[in-house]
């Protein structure tokens, strides 16, 4: 990244110099974590309720402050000080584009919100892209890709500054696109306002974060920001098998495209429509789907690498976002058989022995494997539990067994919700820990288990060990039984008292599944 003058970085911005200086910056952070020693920081100090975080970046000899006028006393050092009233995601996000050499500007981005089905979009879209010959780099859930190397995901949606620095790593290493979730926490707090997608994908909405937003209203009100913020050369691809797309589609001035399952025509509800994308299915397997894809492209009849409704819909979104931006792959139909499977997203176990050639049958894999058949998938909202195991329920021979937990710390409503969802599909329920972090693990249990119907409760099994029953539900189900472990798919850890301890769903069936076959 080029360094610049201090000056020059805040020319023009709501920022007022209380301490003169023109040093060289060459990077800048809102985490005191990290600051090292060297010299040309920038330190915002955002967080001015954390008066430890400003003392820890001071520790560092930052370059320079920027920080409120209520901290100004408790910058001693002499350092170049600078002050503004509202230190927000906003302002880091425009400090972070001009020190990065503005590289939202230099990329083609595409942005996904919605409550479920954000990281299956963003991983197919780019996928179609990078097969259509476009260096493309992902920020999301599941991990970052860089395009010179993949790392975790720490957030949905990293803050403003970090945002900026993934963005400069992708251009620098020759990305030409990003593909990115925008999570509504990101969107109400601002952290995506300096970046400018041109094309913005809305999925669903369903009630999650309400600890956050307070209401549904509210939390639609923040998805709705990422379309409003688009121009009117811009594309908006909008569900409209969920009735929150009119609420997305009210202010936004960009170019309207529809995708549905439904095989009659939607609802235009009185907007101007550019295009509807559709898809038919024919025929649904473990591990494929038969669907007809008729969009821009033209219509297509294939087979796709795909298990769910919900994610053929994801995959139709991701299809009619890379026609928006004129870039689908030039052999469509051969990418489409050959996506690679999303992680913990209705992901098999064991993964690399499921038949994966014609019409498979989860039967037929029982019949083989003489062991229930296993599925680990990331829902954790009432909806997403509902979306799996209707995929599950049809094509399971025997009982489906559904195994989930709720997360501490998080929106406490759901929890009863995700229960009845979870009851309302299964033949034997197993409520058990997700990621508990400051609650207590059996407290949230007995949230949820007010959900469960009494029909159900003699089916029911509570206990806050999630590995313990991930192993006694492998091990003692029938052959003919079919698992769904629900609620961290692709999370390879446990929270719990603000400490990640190493838990992976799809370890853990395995190893249960390898010991149970071992002594079959």
């Amino acid at each position: 990244m080029p360094p610049a003058s201090l000056n020059n970085l805040i020319q023009d911005l709501p920022i007022q110099v209380a301490r003169p200086g023109d040093p060289i910056i060459h990077d800048l952070t809102d985490d005191s974590r990290q600051l090292t020693s060297d010299s040309g920081w920038l330190f915002v100090h955002r967080r001015s309720d954390y008066p430890d975080d400003l003392a820890s970046a001071l520790h560092h000899s930052p370059a320079a402050i920027l920080t409120t006028p209520d901290n100004q006393a408790n910058v001693r050092e002499p350092i170049p000080l600078l002050l503004a009233e509202k230190i927000d995601q906003a302002l880091c996000g425009q400090l972070a584009e001009r020190l990065f050499d503005h590289p939202a500007q230099a990329l083609t981005l595409a942005a996904v919100t919605g409550t479920n089905g954000k990281s299956t979009t963003v991983i197919l879209l780019h996928d179609l892209l990078q097969s259509a010959g476009v260096t493309t780099g992902l920020l999301g859930t599941i991990h970052n890709d860089l395009v010179t190397h993949r790392e975790p995901a720490t957030l949905t949606t990293p803050g403003a500054i970090e945002l900026s620095r993934h963005l400069a790593h992708i251009r620098d290493a020759s990305g030409k696109a990003c593909v990115y979730e925008a999570s509504s926490h990101a969107l109400h707090q601002q952290r995506t306002d300096h970046l400018h997608p041109r094309v913005a994908i809305f999925t669903n909405l369903t009630q999650d974060h309400l600890d956050y937003h307070g209401d549904m209203t509210t939390y639609a009100a923040a998805k709705a920001r990422l379309f409003e913020r688009l121009s009117p050369n811009d594309h908006a691809i909008l569900n409209a098998d969920d009735p929150h797309w009119p609420r997305m589609a009210r202010d936004c001035p960009a170019h309207l495209h529809l995708s549905t399952l439904r095989s009659t025509q939607p609802d235009h509800h009185g907007f101007a429509i550019t295009s509807t994308s559709r898809a038919t299915i024919h025929h649904r397997a473990i591990t494929q789907t038969e669907a007809t894809l008729t969009g821009p492209w033209g219509t297509l009849h294939t087979t796709l690498p795909i298990l769910g409704d919900h994610n053929v819909a994801n995959l139709l979104q991701a299809l009619a976002s890379a026609a928006a931006l004129n870039l689908l792959p030039d052999h469509l139909e051969s990418t489409l058989h050959t996506l690679p499977p999303v992680p913990g997203r209705l992901e098999p176990i064991p993964n690399p022995e499921f038949p994966v050639a014609g019409k498979t049958t989860i039967a037929d894999f029982q019949q083989t494997h003489n062991a229930p058949a296993i599925f680990v998938d990331y829902c954790h909202t009432p909806d997403s539990i509902n979306h799996a195991a209707n995929t599950l329920r049809p094509l399971a021979p025997g009982r489906l067994i559904i195994l989930f937990g709720c997360g501490g710390d998080r929106d406490k409503t759901k929890r009863p919700l995700m229960a009845t969802a979870a009851a309302r599909h299964a033949d034997a329920l197993i409520i058990t820990s997700d990621n508990p972090r400051s609650e207590d693990p059996q407290a949230i249990i007995n949230d949820a288990i007010a959900g469960v119907p009494e029909s159900i409760r003699p089916h029911t099994t509570t206990n806050p060990d999630r590995a313990t029953v991930i192993r006694q539900a492998i091990l003692y189900a029938q052959p003919t039984d079919t698992i769904l472990i629900a609620g961290k798919g692709h999370e390879t850890y446990q929270e719990t008292q603000g400490v990640k301890h190493p838990f992976d769903d799809r370890q853990y069936a395995q190893q249960a599944l390898e010991q149970r076959l071992q002594h079959s």
